[in-house]
C-alpha cells in the first residue's frame, strides 16, 4: 500500500505521537514523510504552523493506528504526503463555504521547529532516592593576642543515609518544541546518625621576629546525634543543542539544616607548653554540647544531558553558590556559654549521573531508575560572639553575662553523596 493511500485511509484524529531523542514527546499529525525530515503539525495548530523536523533527531513516530515507525528501520516511510482534501478533512486547512479547499498560505521553510505557535506538552516526574552521604560541617575561630594566635576547630560529621523526594514539571511554552522550561522541588531527611565522631582541636601559634611555633594543647572527639534536612527548588530553561544532546541553565535556592546533640568527651590536653599530657574518656552518656548550623544557598547552574540510547541518558551539572549565608549556634552545656555567628561566602557543586527507562506503561507513563554522585563545598566567613548565660563551674570567676565578640570565624561545609533513585515520568 502506498503512503498516499495509507494516509487517506487513516482516521482523521490528531493522534500521532512524535518522540525526539532528547526525550520530548509531542502529539499532532505527520503530514509529510521523507528520508531526511518529516513535517509535523502540533495538536491545535494548522498547516501554516507546521514544523520541519530532521529525521536524525527523531526517536520514533507512533501513528494514530498504533503502528510504530523508527528511523533506519524497515517500517520507516521514506516518501509521501497528505493531499489537500485530506488535510482539510483533518481540519488542518480552512475550507470555503462551498466545501472547496482554500489555497494554502506558503510561509517558506520552517526549519527545526521555527514558528510562532506555542509548542505545548508537559512532563511530570516523581522521584524517590536514597543517598549515602559523607563529609563535615565545621567552624574555625581564631583571635590574636600579642605574639600568640589562639585557634579552635570544631568539625561535625554529616555522614549517614538520607532519603529524598523530588518532583519535576517540564513545560514547552516556547515557539520551538526543542526548548523547555522546568521547575524542580526536592526535600531530603537523614535516617541514620553519623558513624564518624565530632572532633574539637585547640592550638596556639607563636610568631615573632621570623620565628614560628605551634602548640596543640587539646584534641577531643565525641559521639554525634544528627537531625539533618534539606529543601531545594530550581527553575531551569533549556533546549536541544544537537541531536541527542540538550542543555539548560538553572536558577535556584538550597537550604540545609544540621542539628546536633553531642555526647561524651574523649581525648587529651596539655595545659602547659611542653608540660604533662592528660588523657580522659568521660561523660559518654551525657549531652555535653548542642550545635545547630543552617546554610542558605542561592545558586546558578549549568546542566548537560547526553542521550546514550532511546531509553538511557547521562546527566551532568555544575553549580555555583552565590551570596551564600551560614548561621550557627553552639551551646557549651557544661560551661554554660553560647557562641553564635552569621557568616557570608560562596561555594560550588558538581553532579554526574545516569538513568534508564525500566518499563513503559500506558498513556505515555514510564518507570525509570538510575544512580549518581554529587559533591558540594561551601566556604563562609563572619564574626563570632560568645556569651555566658551562667557561671562556668571550672573557673573561680563569676562569668554570668560576660560577652566576647569580634572573633574571626569560618563556617565551611564539604560533603559528597552517592545516590540510587527510582521514579515515574507522567
Amino acid at each position: 500500500m502506498s503512503i498516499l493511500i495509507a494516509l487517506s485511509m487513516a482516521p482523521w484524529a490528531l493522534g500521532d505521537e512524535l518522540y525526539l531523542k532528547a526525550g520530548n514527546k509531542f502529539e499532532g499529525t505527520v503530514i509529510k514523510w521523507g528520508e531526511e525530515q518529516i513535517s509535523f503539525v502540533l495538536r491545535g495548530t494548522t498547516l501554516n504552523e507546521a514544523f520541519n523536523i530532521p529525521v536524525e533527531t527523531i526517536s520514533k513516530v507512533i501513528l494514530n493506528d498504533s503502528t510504530e515507525h523508527v528511523p533506519g528501520e524497515g517500517r520507516w516511510i521514506s516518501d509521501g504526503e497528505m493531499s489537500q482534501e485530506d488535510l482539510a478533512k483533518a481540519g488542518l486547512v480552512k475550507q470555503k463555504p462551498s466545501g472547496a479547499v482554500l489555497p494554502i498560505k506558503q510561509t517558506g521553510e520552517c526549519n527545526s521547529f521555527k514558528n510562532e505557535r506555542k509548542a505545548g506538552g508537559n512532563d511530570i516526574l516523581i522521584e524517590g532516592s536514597i543517598q549515602k552521604v559523607s563529609g563535615y560541617t565545621e567552624y574555625h575561630i581564631k583571635f590574636a593576642e600579642a605574639y600568640y594566635t589562639w585557634q579552635s576547630v570544631l568539625a561535625f560529621p554529616v555522614d549517614g543515609y538520607k532519603v529524598n523526594v523530588k518532583a519535576s514539571l517540564i513545560k514547552h511554552p516556547f515557539k520551538s518544541p526543542d526548548k523547555y522550561v522546568g521547575f524542580e522541588l526536592l526535600y531530603a531527611k537523614n535516617i541514620t546518625d553519623p558513624e564518624t565522631t565530632m572532633v574539637d582541636s585547640d592550638y596556639v601559634t607563636y610568631e615573632a621576629y621570623g620565628y614560628s611555633e605551634k602548640w596543640v594543647w587539646s584534641a577531643t572527639q565525641s559521639t554525634a546525634d544528627l537531625n539533618a534536612s534539606e529543601l531545594c527548588a530550581n527553575l531551569r530553561v533549556g533546549r536541544t543543542l544537537y541531536n541527542d544532546i540538550s542543555g539548560s541553565i538553572l536558577l535556584g535556592y538550597r537550604y540545609l539544616n544540621f542539628t546536633y546533640d553531642i555526647y561524651g568527651v574523649k581525648g587529651w590536653q596539655q595545659p602547659v607548653y611542653e608540660g604533662q599530657i592528660y588523657t580522659f574518656d568521660t561523660l559518654q552518656s551525657t549531652n555535653v554540647l548542642d550545635y545547630r548550623v543552617s546554610y542558605h544557598l542561592p545558586f546558578l547552574g549549568l546542566c548537560l544531558r547526553l542521550g546514550l540510547s532511546e531509553n538511557s541518558w547521562l546527566d551532568g551539572k555544575l553549580t555555583r553558590y552565590i551570596r551564600s549565608r551560614a548561621n550557627d549556634e553552639d551551646d557549651h552545656i557544661l560551661r554554660y556559654f553560647k557562641v553564635t555567628t552569621s557568616s557570608k561566602g560562596s561555594g560550588w557543586g558538581a553532579e554526574l549521573g545516569g538513568r534508564i527507562i525500566l518499563l513503559k506503561l500506558g498513556s505515555g507513563k514510564k518507570i525509570f531508575a538510575g544512580a549518581g554522585y554529587e559533591f558540594s563545598k561551601i566556604s563562609t566567613t563572619g564574626i563570632q560572639t560568645q556569651r555566658y548565660y551562667a557561671d562556668d563551674p571550672d573557673t573561680p570567676e563569676n562569668e554570668i553575662g560576660l560577652t566576647f565578640t569580634g572573633i574571626d570565624n569560618e563556617i565551611n561545609l564539604s560533603q559528597q553523596a552517592l545516590t540510587l533513585f527510582l521514579g515515574m515520568n507522567y
